[in-house]
């Protein structure tokens, strides 16, 4: 499993095939 915050900005790129999931740790909408 991988975890990364993601900001304004940052760009995560998934490998293909990998089942991710994206966190919203912030007050802000999770960003994908």
């Amino acid at each position: 499993l991988f975890t990364k915050t993601l900001n304004k900005g940052d760009v995560f790129v998934f490998p293909v095939g990998l089942i991710h999931f994206q966190f919203n740790v912030g007050k802000t909408n999770a960003i994908a």
